[in-house]
């Protein structure tokens, strides 16, 4: 069995998209050796944040193209509290709180939560003691 990468490139040519950054997410082909030459590799997803009057998020779609939550290359969307240490990751479907049936509701695929310790928020990583 071969390795599989992943490469993640970030888009920011222009003004709008340095406040709205769009990612692409490629996948290598299979292989026994690493290969960097990226002009092989697949894409995978492409994700762009997004904002709204509460939070900002990452619209998830297939299609580079298309961020539209109504395209049919809509994968979901990838939320984050305000510090950014808690983040969901939101299936395609409604708002729960819409009162639409079951079956049109969103799933909630993932939550990642990070934990930050006293001792990695006194440590100088610039002047190490």
């Amino acid at each position: 069995m071969g390795k599989v990468q992943l490469f993640i490139e970030r888009y920011n040519s222009c003004l709008v998209n340095r406040f709205y950054p769009k990612f692409r997410l490629f996948v290598s082909p299979p292989g026994p050796e690493c290969n960097y030459a990226v002009d092989n590799w697949r894409p995978l997803l492409t994700a762009q944040k997004m904002q709204l009057l509460r939070s900002d998020y990452y619209s998830i779609t297939l299609d580079p193209n298309t961020m539209a939550k109504t395209a049919p290359g809509y994968v979901g969307k990838l939320r984050s509290n305000l510090l950014g240490t808690e983040f969901s990751l939101y299936g395609a479907g409604a708002n729960p709180s819409t009162g639409l049936p079951p079956d049109r509701l969103r799933n909630q695929h993932a939550a990642i939560f990070y934990v930050y310790s006293q001792a990695s928020l006194q440590c100088n990583y610039r002047n190490p003691a």
